[in-house]
């Protein structure tokens, strides 16, 4: 079951990628980089507004005793309603000052109009959790891949009738108003009523509060580049770290929801029935996809240069250097949410939250003696410090619960090595022929 479970969640998470992918190629041929800004910089709000509202809807439904009652999911989805009809409206609200913040004021109006993106979303059912719950990861994983690969001709067929960021916007609430019929369609007993309960509000709120405090935090420590950058750089600059950042994203987003929906499960399960075996189950589940993707994350950071030289045209390699440094980010991304999702289900949610603290802590650090060293690049170098920053703390962490076995780790980052070697031929290689 877990290896059949793993095998959807990573095929539709490659399906998605390469469909942005090639997207993102299709749309570079007809956008401009000042479009591809303008969409960092909403795409960065709409995160933002997310995070700062998080109480970890997925993991409570997931945990709880009561999940897969129809009253109790009820009540979570009315909660999750309005958290994004007020979200949407804070945003519509707050679009000038936002505007004026990144330096930008005649985004105000996509601003404005991206947040009800939020509202939409929050009418799609609670299958996110219920079905990872009980495993129905087909389903699910379809629900990620039909809307992406359908909205790819609308997004190519705007972008080609407007040149505009508009494109992108419009497709992305066509996204969201395809899964929220499919959300329902796709799963039995999906269907959903309002029904407010002041004590799952404050239920809730008891579980994420840590949650909702870690959150806070990693909205600074995923975003401040962004918000840094966006108020810094020019909108054609920024639109080349965009597409570096997203580039960089695609080795995690693979592999994204396979910790939270096939391995967190898990090791729940694992610790409610047998808690003895919880450091076997951690190393033992997904072990040779967790070896293969750190081969591929080593060889990623060698590629870089070459992947950007093969995906566009001339007037975006200056993303080159971006996509140098932020793709030593995905190397720790798995580890990290890996040892995070064991974390929370041995110890409860606190340690995300100090996972964040120390990364914080760290940016603090860095972060200004780097950007006055090197200016923005310098800047950057502390951000993506911060991930191997978090991995040490893992480590600290699943060492004082017992999990850690400090050989099988070694073996991970011996296997990311050789495929920086790798790498760095194919890309030697691959970029004599291109040149």
């Amino acid at each position: 079951m877990l290896g059949r479970g793993t095998s959807f969640v990573i095929a539709g998470n490659i399906v998605v990628n390469l469909a942005r992918i090639v997207s993102t190629v299709a749309l570079t041929r007809l956008l401009t980089a000042e479009d591809f800004g303008v969409v960092g910089i909403v795409s960065s709000i709409l995160y933002i507004a997310v995070m700062l509202s998080d109480v970890g809807f997925q993991a409570y439904v997931v945990r709880h005793d009561e999940g897969e009652q129809a009253s109790f999911l009820d009540e979570v989805w009315t909660l999750r309603l309005i958290r994004g009809a007020v979200i949407a409206a804070a945003i519509a609200l707050l679009s000038a000052p936002l505007a004026h913040l990144f330096g930008k004021p005649a985004l105000q109006l996509v601003f404005a109009v991206s947040g009800a993106y939020l509202a939409l979303d929050a009418f799609t059912s609670l299958a996110f959790a219920t079905a990872a719950r009980s495993g129905m990861i087909r389903r699910l994983t379809l629900l990620d891949v039909i809307p992406h690969l359908l909205s790819i001709p609308l997004s190519i067929a705007l972008a080609y009738r407007w040149r505009s960021y508009w494109a992108i916007i419009a497709a992305m609430f066509f996204v969201a108003a395809l899964k929220i019929f499919l959300s329902y369609a796709m799963f039995p007993d999906a269907g959903r009523r309002w029904r407010l309960s002041g004590e799952r509000a404050r239920d809730l709120w008891a579980f994420g509060r840590y949650i909702a405090g870690s959150s806070i935090i990693q909205i600074l420590l995923s975003q401040i580049d962004k918000v840094v950058l966006a108020r810094l750089f020019p909108l054609s600059q920024f639109g080349l770290y965009s597409l570096a950042t997203n580039l960089a994203q695609v080795p995690a987003q693979v592999t994204g929801n396979y910790s939270s929906r096939i391995l967190y499960p898990l090791f729940a399960r694992t610790q409610r029935d047998g808690p003895a075996r919880i450091s076997d189950v951690y190393y033992g589940s997904g072990r040779p996809l967790r070896l293969l993707y750190m081969l591929a994350a080593g060889g990623f950071i060698a590629c870089a240069p070459l992947i950007i030289e093969l995906l566009y045209d001339d007037r975006y390699l200056g993303a080159v250097p971006y996509l140098q440094l932020l793709a030593i980010v995905a190397l720790f991304s798995l580890p990290v949410s890996i040892a995070s999702d064991a974390l929370i289900a041995v110890g409860g949610v606190r340690h995300f939250l100090r996972l964040n603290l120390v990364r914080v802590a760290w940016l603090g650090i860095a972060g200004p003696g780097l950007y006055a060293w090197h200016g923005p690049i310098g800047f950057v170098v502390a951000v993506v410090s911060m991930q191997a920053v978090g991995q040490f703390y893992c480590w600290w962490a699943l060492g004082q619960a017992r999990i850690l076995r400090p050989i099988k780790e070694f073996a991970f980052l011996l296997t990311a090595a050789l495929g920086y070697v790798a790498g760095s031929t194919i890309n030697a290689v691959g970029t004599g022929l291109v040149s």
